[in-house]
């Protein structure tokens, strides 16, 4: 649908009809015209869940979307606290990190 208004030497194409007369009618968030695709399912995921998307695993932790790795579990196991676990010293000393890995808890 072209047509030329009296005094433009612009042609108005289909979309720019259909989009000024969703603004007049207020439908504002209206598409003017169709597309061709496919739409993807949209799930909403909460705190907690866990799925998998392509060959991730995802999780929500603190709001945040993370992926799981494969090494998350050493990384927890290797992962030295700043504290100590029973007694909540600072675990800084020599001696706290080698009785940390064997009894994880601190030296003292």
């Amino acid at each position: 649908m072209k047509q030329k208004v009296q005094g433009l030497n612009k042609e108005f194409k289909r979309t720019d009809v259909n989009r000024l007369r969703n603004l007049i009618q207020g439908k504002t968030g209206d598409s003017t015209g169709t597309q061709i695709g496919y739409n993807t399912k949209q799930e909403d995921y909460k705190e907690g869940d866990v799925w998998t998307e392509g060959k991730k695993t995802w999780t929500i932790k603190n709001g945040i979307k993370q992926t799981i790795s494969k090494l998350d579990k050493i990384k927890k196991e290797v992962f030295m606290p700043l504290c100590c676990p029973e007694c909540g010293n600072v675990m800084k000393k020599r001696l706290d990190k080698p009785n940390y890995n064997i009894h994880k808890k601190c030296f003292s």
